[in-house]
């Protein structure tokens, strides 16, 4: 049958507008399907005064969408899927109006799910995803706790009564939790005691107001940042009143080293490696340099000087027990001196470190730092008496070094040594008095560490005349135990 010219025009315009409808509908799926996706990689940005979460698309620096939070979100998290989002609701400093709840956030429908509920004036501030589980922080509690996303609930709270606990992080086990604690200026170590429900939590003192928290990626070291005011990390040491020690965690030598190192670079200054210093030249009584020969090839070298530095590190190895490395610190130096013409002085003052391991054998001579006694540990003799109680009640373990190491010999001479150490009665123990202590990637848990008094450093000087305007050739040990030039 043939259709009418007319009838074809409204045929042929009916398709038209049936297609114009497909690509609408088209259209309008592409684009609910392009906001039902989150761009990867994203950036979730918070802003604190409208009380909100922006989503930003990395690619072509577009904010994408916004969601509204609690009270002054203050961090956000994202579970490993990338679907959802976790806001801590940390409320308001002015006016004060603490935050009590999570928001839960779908990053896809770009809307908040739920409010989960801590409790009045919690402050929740730090937040993690781990585990398939939300771990945060509430200060106004002072504890951390965590949050099951699949059962909506609350599952754990714990505790460490540190003033304004502000962030965290976890081990990949989540067997270990660290917190900071801005008003206590410390970090809680919280660690699983196996098979049971219950948890160690260690105070660690550190700097003024530590806030940003992490983990080295070896999970060996917890790292944080703090002073407000702007100033160094400091520790008690012997005799101090005051922090005043500063440290570089356990590494404090390594620290100083490469920045020394590092100036040395800046300024140019020239270093001749593996070198071995033999002898001081001498004329006229008059030294104008060192000879020293290569470490690998015996090659002989001849430095010439207006000055030379001797830092050879001393003579501490002479002694059966040293903190010294095995091999070093034999007074190559001082011999140098003596036989260009020095004189030595003052070679009666060596001063002894009160704690230092003789047992086991292999930790012969290893220090125990003044750090364990200027953050808490005690002495106890073999009877259990904290001894120091007897020698300086006032100060105790941090009395001077002279003092405690005349307490040590004093008790050793007395019988009240430990039995380790070749069946003889010359050693003493050392209590830390923390639940735990984490150095090195070790755990201490109420260890009898049995340790005397090792010989740690020299006082003793050369005495040499020295004129203005000198080009100067330092002397310094290298390898362990000799001397050689820099």
């Amino acid at each position: 049958m043939q259709i009418p010219l007319r009838d074809n025009a409204i045929r042929h315009r009916r398709v038209a507008f049936l297609c114009f409808l497909c690509v609408l509908g088209v259209l309008a799926f592409a684009a609910g399907l392009a906001q039902s996706q989150v761009p990867s990689p994203a950036i979730l940005v918070l802003s604190e005064d409208s009380s909100s979460l922006a989503i930003i698309d990395v690619q072509t620096r577009k904010i994408v969408g916004r969601v509204s939070t609690g009270l002054g979100p203050h961090e956000v998290a994202a579970s490993d899927d990338g679907k959802l989002a976790f806001v801590t609701n940390y409320g308001l400093t002015n006016p004060v109006t603490p935050g009590d709840s999570i928001s839960v956030i779908d990053l896809a429908a770009r809307k908040e799910l739920r409010r989960v509920k801590i409790g009045t004036a919690a402050r929740p501030h730090g937040i993690t995803f781990t585990g398939g589980k939300v771990y945060f922080t509430a200060e106004g509690f002072k504890m951390i706790g965590s949050y099951d996303p699949a059962s909506d609930q609350i599952d754990w709270m714990l505790g460490n009564g540190q003033d304004r606990t502000h962030m965290l992080v976890l081990n990949r086990d989540r067997n270990r939790i660290f917190a900071s604690n801005v008003g206590s200026d410390s970090i809680a170590a919280m660690e699983r005691i196996p098979e049971t429900p219950d948890w160690n939590v260690t105070v660690i003192p550190v700097g003024k107001a530590p806030m940003a928290i992490d983990m080295s990626p070896d999970g060996k070291e917890v790292w944080t940042a703090h002073t407000e005011d702007g100033g160094l990390d400091q520790r008690f040491f012997g005799a101090h009143r005051w922090r005043r020690t500063c440290y570089a965690g356990d590494f404090t030598g390594r620290a100083i080293l490469a920045t020394v190192n590092a100036k040395a670079a800046e300024l140019g200054i020239r270093v001749e490696e593996d070198q071995y210093v033999s002898r001081l030249l001498v004329a006229d009584r008059t030294c104008f340099g060192a000879l020293a020969f290569d470490l690998h090839t015996g090659a002989r070298t001849v430095h010439l000087a207006d000055a030379v530095i001797l830092a050879t590190g001393g003579h501490t190895r002479l002694w059966r027990r040293s903190s010294s490395r095995r091999d070093e610190n034999y007074g190559d130096g001082m011999r140098m001196a003596l036989d260009a013409g020095g004189r030595l002085m003052d070679m009666e003052l060596v001063q002894f470190h009160p704690t230092g391991m003789v047992f086991p054998e292999e930790a012969a001579g290893t220090l125990v730092t003044e750090a364990v006694r200027g953050e808490g540990g005690r002495l106890y003799n073999a009877v259990g008496e904290r001894y120091m109680e007897r020698y300086d009640p006032v100060r105790l373990e941090l009395s001077t070094r002279d003092r405690v190491a005349l307490a040590n010999y004093t008790e050793i001479i007395e019988g009240r040594g430990s039995p380790n150490g070749g069946g003889s009665r010359n050693l003493l123990s050392i209590r830390a008095r923390f639940n735990s202590a984490y150095s090195a990637g070790l755990k201490v848990v109420s260890v009898l560490t049995p340790r005397r008094s090792a010989n740690g450093s020299l006082s003793e000087s050369v005495k040499v005349l020295a004129s203005p305007n000198m080009r100067v050739v330092i002397c310094a040990p290298w390898p362990p135990g000799s001397a050689t030039m820099s």
